[in-house]
């Protein structure tokens, strides 16, 4: 999971769920959580050639993303 917190005024509304994709929503209707059920299987094969194994995603401590919304799709960059 990642989440970017809220900013003054902003409040957590609800979930978007896409499949694995879990989207936090704030009062303000943007995306400031991500949560990836399963990510090892989504994962693994960048994981293998990172050569980083498994525990990369446990080190993990902070990261920064932006969600741009056009039409009917979500783009995540980090």
């Amino acid at each position: 999971m990642v989440h970017k917190g809220f900013s003054a005024g902003e409040r957590f509304k609800g979930n978007i769920e896409i499949g694995d994709l879990i989207l936090d929503l704030s009062t303000k209707m943007r995306i400031r959580g991500i949560e990836i059920l399963n990510a090892w299987e989504y994962l693994k094969e960048f994981l293998k050639a990172a050569k980083a194994g498994k525990n990369i995603l446990e080190r993990i401590k902070d990261i920064k993303f932006n969600a741009t919304i056009k039409g009917n799709s979500t783009t995540l960059a980090y």
